[in-house]
């Protein structure tokens, strides 16, 4: 959740200062040509060039950051797991929930749920791990755990081999 908010917040600044830029730079553009002057003209019109395509994009990017933190809100605070309770919750069609929670998995801003696209369940895999075996140390006779062929008796320091 966190990831997300930083992402929204971030998105949220840059829409804010494009917009603010887009405007500032109409009366930029009028006052610096009445004075004649040339570069703040030129970065004016940038700002208003530049504005006028930025700025609907970054507030629909924002918004896209907006409806994915309530879909992500939807499944870890009020505990929604199927695409129908979310699709419910959230106002949204089928198919926009699906999207949303494929997007929220694929950034990583969901994690710990396997979704078979009906469905989130918990993931209960656990990682795969080196099988451990457990020999008696021929030395002093104390249990020797170790993974692989080889391990060394935390008592006596015996080297024991596998001769599984």
């Amino acid at each position: 959740m966190k990831e997300l908010k930083k992402s929204k917040n971030a998105w949220l600044l840059a829409a804010v200062i494009v917009s603010v830029l887009f405007v500032a730079g109409i009366p930029g553009i009028i006052l610096s040509a009445v004075n004649g002057m040339t570069f703040p003209m030129v970065l004016s019109i940038i700002c208003v060039a530049g504005g006028f395509y930025a700025t609907p994009m970054l507030w629909i990017a924002y918004g896209g950051k907006v409806s994915l933190e309530r879909t992500l809100v939807a499944i870890e605070v009020d505990h929604l797991y199927t695409v129908q309770e979310i699709a419910g919750q959230r106002h949204i069609n089928i198919k926009d929930a699906v999207g949303q929670i494929n997007k929220l998995m694929d950034k990583r801003y969901l994690t710990g749920y396997i979704f078979d696209g009906a469905e989130l369940k918990l993931n209960q895999n656990q990682k795969l791990s080196e099988i451990k075996n457990t020999v008696k140390c021929p030395s002093c006779g104390a249990n020797v755990e170790f993974g692989g062929k080889q391990g060394r008796c935390p008592y006596c320091g015996f080297l024991v081999d596998n001769k599984k």
